[in-house]
């Protein structure tokens, strides 16, 4: 099976250690959703696997060094959605999601149009492809950014904090659009902070606190009110995760630690 693993993988900026050693295998095929409260590091993660900030440690697709691999292969094989989208240009809806298929050119046997097509419509866009996505609120650019992201058509997807700005619905609709992509084989990464939704969706729930992760595995064996409860500094009782017919949720904390 296909994976994107880091060893020793750790991140220092002057004195200050922002990721600390870290082993990981993320497997295609798995829903990953990375919790943990602000400046926990799962940017900084989710970046130095990328490749996108100064590390040390070793980052492998596949066992092949991932800094070995050129550009355009690395875009074709691992997709990155960031966090705060910000369009500068007027460009169209269909525009934008079309930049998705930028890594691969003219590959043979690829339809960019056709990938582009199914993108929009199975993202609720095809009211909006015409429209200049600066006319757009943050929400439905957002969506924008997700169905760009897809176009890529990767083995493994990371995205940070791709909920933002979004109602319930459609932080629903992208969910259960991103668990799908997972099922067909896609690594899939999420860096969120709704725990209810990591629980509901997550095949596997990285907790992070400090810059380590503190807990790795199932959302009912991580998303505990002691683990939860330390690493966001909240008070927590058992009462307040609740597992219902195999679904987590997990309830507002009752108070600051």
């Amino acid at each position: 099976m296909m994976t994107l693993s880091a060893l020793n993988l750790s991140v220092t900026v002057g004195t200050r250690a922002l990721l600390q050693p870290t082993d990981l295998a993320l497997k295609r095929g798995e829903l990953t959703t990375i919790v943990g409260p602000n400046g926990a590091g799962k940017s900084t993660l989710v970046r130095a696997l990328l490749g996108l900030v100064k590390h040390d440690g070793h980052v492998q697709l596949d066992e092949e060094p991932l800094d070995t691999l050129r550009p355009k292969d690395r875009a074709k094989r691992i997709a990155y959605l960031p966090q705060g989208q910000n369009h500068a240009w007027p460009l169209s809806v269909e525009a934008v999601v079309a930049l998705g298929r930028y890594p691969h050119g003219d590959a043979k046997g690829q339809n960019p149009d056709d990938v582009v097509d199914y993108v929009i419509d199975s993202m609720g866009l095809s009211t909006l492809r015409q429209r200049s996505v600066l006319t757009l609120s943050g929400g439905e650019q957002m969506r924008v950014a997700v169905a760009r992201t897809l176009a890529v058509q990767a083995d493994f997807l990371l995205t940070d904090e791709p909920l933002a700005s979004l109602d319930p619905r459609y932080q629903f609709e992208i969910m259960n659009r991103l668990a799908s992509e997972a099922r067909e084989g896609c690594g899939v990464v999420v860096v969120m902070h709704d725990l209810s939704l990591a629980a509901r969706y997550a095949d596997r729930v990285l907790l992070m606190h400090r810059g380590s992760v503190a807990a790795d595995g199932p959302a009912a064996d991580v998303l505990r009110d002691d683990l939860v409860g330390t690493a966001f500094g909240v008070r927590c009782t058992p009462k307040e995760i609740v597992r219902h017919d195999g679904v987590i949720s997990v309830a507002l904390p009752d108070g600051i630690a």
